[in-house]
């Protein structure tokens, strides 16, 4: 705990030196290219004409482009369009807000959802968080993302109507005015300050088809991306090593665009030099041997694989090597993405999820690394999963050339012992389990207390999941009400969390619960998995361990939960079980029956016990940051001395076995004469 309060003084300590800095002078046009730009000035065909370096795909050709998504993608196209038209009429769907309309001149400053509006001072100087109110700092950074410019782009192809075209200028041009370097609350994260850098130049290459842009606005613009990469440099957002995050990525990818693609600055060696060193330390210490990230969530691994993806791709076409460490690291970590991938084609939403992406090209969902996968294919020349789809992001990456369908494989079960993970899987089934641990130094900024918990989807339908995430900073009380044990589906013992952590410390856990997947076997037959985690030790010294058997031959998984510890004393269990299935029938007999439609159901059975309870209660889930669906959570609750070994049975019904009799659940338990939790399938 020590070592976090010197972190954190250390960090007071910075940001209060920078209070005392001279703000960041902007020079004029004129002196701007005549001190700091190593090159000719900037023509109208600056972004069409130069042969290098090279960019992921060249404005000229938009027009094959262009048939190219009519023909091959006309419902992602169509989509696009859609969603360039409300760009179009500034309107704006961010962070769960809905599609809200911000009027004629946006006010790059408030939190349209709470109503809040940050001043202009020096970013030193503006208080982004306040446990007063429920206004959220990322509303306005989202929006200064300017991630909107990528459907613009392509929608100006699709069309050639230039109300597109004036809608970038105009936006770029207004967003300036108002963001004057280094004032403002979109200026105080420089992660945002990277992410818009790079949606800038994808907007310059996407415009500058049929030498749409003036010379002047692409000399302005290069000149604002100049401070951005100034500002990026100053700030990098370095906590220490083994701590840092993807904030620190974002930080070093968009230096390396600057200074990759704008050779001219007089600070793009030393910014391609900074990128290039400290993406491959980071690759080392932030992705695990096996390929998760170190984050403890899944979905901030699929943003930092697309951060070194980017990176490794836009090198290759300049040139630039990165090494066979960091290229095998990318590998690891395109496998870890298969594999937590469902067939349904979309990820649990482990650890935290705040809809993070650097470009939009074609895939928003935060549940989804299809995309990077389907980039990891062909990039590596390799077959994809059978649950990829084509989409448009190979070819914005690689090209119409490089754009051919690829084989198909199935993908394998796979154990991530480093990281806490296991993926049991076959045609239909996926489950997921976890007990992803924190690494010697790491802050748990984004880890949940979801050690032993698991998801379950079968025949495309979750049945079990991680509700997600649903903000951070505007409600506390919701945030750390996602991040606790009783929001997983896993045993909650006395109420107590699995690592402490503090109300008001949003993005910092104790690294109590030590956890560990310790047993990965493959008969042939079946799949067993186990793992324990030490978070309840500071608790009478309790123990629990999970152990999971899947009979794929037989359709059967098993879950058994073992709990040792002090047994002098009473101690409140409670299992959680969150579907987002709303037909939860209880029976007698503790059997419980969760019903999707007439063919597709799971019938779950605890093993008798007269101390427990079983409850049914309303719930959220948050498939995406800031959106709440309804969900449904079934506890079992126990009040008994230790030791414990619980056992529930799960069937889960399809056609030939439609008529498998709760009967014969109870059956299967008392043939077991132990607490294990059967899934039949």
């Amino acid at each position: 705990m020590l070592r976090v309060y010197l972190i954190k003084i250390k960090q007071k300590l910075q940001h209060l030196a920078k209070k005392y800095k001279s703000p960041m002078k902007v020079l004029s046009i004129e002196q701007f290219y005549a001190s700091r730009f190593l090159g000719e000035k900037p023509c109208a065909s600056y972004f069409v004409n130069r042969k290098n370096p090279k960019f992921f795909f060249n404005s000229s050709d938009y027009e094959l482009y262009a048939k190219h998504l009519q023909d091959v993608y006309p419902n992602a196209s169509s989509r696009a369009v859609s969603r360039a038209e409300d760009a179009l009429n500034h309107t704006f769907d961010l962070l769960g807000s809905g599609k809200t309309a911000l009027g004629k001149v946006i006010n790059w400053h408030k939190d349209f959802k709470s109503g809040k509006t940050w001043n202009k001072a020096h970013h030193t100087k503006i208080q982004i968080i306040d446990q007063n109110d429920n206004s959220d700092i990322k509303v306005p950074w989202e929006l200064s993302r300017l991630q909107h410019f990528t459907d613009l782009g392509k929608t100006f192809w699709l069309t050639e109507d230039e109300s597109y075209l004036r809608e970038f200028i105009t936006t770029v041009q207004h967003w300036e005015r108002e963001n004057r370097v280094g004032y403002g609350p979109n200026w105080t994260c420089p992660m945002d300050v990277a992410i818009r850098a790079i949606n800038i130049i994808y907007g310059l290459y996407f415009f500058s088809a049929k030498n749409s842009l003036s010379e002047n606005f692409i000399q302005q613009v290069i000149r604002l991306l100049y401070y951005h990469g100034l500002h990026i440099e100053q700030n990098l957002e370095l906590v220490e090593d083994g701590a840092n995050s993807n904030h620190l990525l974002s930080n070093y990818l968009g230096l390396f665009y600057l200074g990759l693609l704008f050779p001219e600055f007089d600070r793009s060696k030393k910014w391609r030099q900074i990128a290039c060193a400290g993406l491959e330390k980071e690759i080392v210490l932030e992705i695990n041997k096996d390929g998760a990230d170190y984050e403890c969530s899944t979905s901030y691994h699929r943003l930092v694989l697309e951060i070194f993806l980017s990176a490794y791709i836009l090198g290759k076409k300049n040139n630039y090597k990165f090494s066979k460490t960091y290229k095998t690291r990318l590998q690891k970590m395109l496998h870890f993405s298969e594999s937590i991938t469902t067939p349904n084609g979309i990820t649990p939403l482990v650890g935290d999820n705040d809809d993070g992406y650097i470009i939009k090209l074609s895939i928003d969902n935060p549940a989804s690394h299809k995309h990077l996968i389907e980039l990891g294919s062909e990039l590596f020349k390799t077959s994809q999963p059978n649950f990829i789809e084509k989409t448009e992001e190979s070819l914005f990456y690689f090209g119409i050339s490089n754009n051919k369908p690829a084989k198909k494989r199935a993908v394998k079960s796979s154990f991530f012992k480093e990281s806490g993970y296991a993926a049991i899987r076959s045609e239909k089934l996926h489950l997921l389990f976890s007990a992803t641990k924190l690494s010697k130094k790491a802050l748990g900024g984004h880890k949940h207390n979801d050690n032993l918990a698991f998801t379950l989807e079968y025949n495309k339908i979750p049945y079990f999941i991680d509700p997600g995430t649903f903000c951070y900073t505007s409600d506390y009380k919701k945030r750390n009400l996602n991040r606790s044990v009783v929001s997983h589906n896993t045993v909650a013992i006395d109420s107590q969390e699995q690592n402490r952590f503090f109300d008001s410390r949003l993005f910092y856990l104790f690294n109590d619960s030590k956890s560990e997947l310790d047993l990965w076997a493959n008969t042939g037959k079946q799949f067993i998995v186990s793992g324990f985690h030490r978070g309840y030790e500071q608790n009478n010294k309790i123990i629990h361990r999970r152990t999971i058997l899947a009979n794929l031959h037989e359709s059967v998984i098993e879950i058994t939960d073992e709990i040792t510890g002090d047994s002098n004393k009473e101690h409140l269990f409670e299992t959680r079980f969150i579907t987002p299935v709303a037909n939860v029938i209880v029976h007698k007999n503790s059997v419980i029956e969760v019903v999707e439609d007439s063919s597709n159901k799971i019938t779950m059975a605890f093993d008798a016990d007269s101390n427990q309870k079983i409850e049914i209660k309303q719930s959220e889930y948050y498939p995406r940051f800031g959106v709440a669906k309804p969900a449904q959570v079934i506890t079992r609750i126990q009040k008994v001395k230790l030791p414990l070994i619980n056992k529930t049975t799960i069937e889960l019904t399809k056609d030939e076995i439609a008529d498998y009799s709760k009967q014969k659940i109870h059956n299967r338990i008392a043939e077991n004469n132990n607490t294990s939790t059967a899934v039949k399938i």
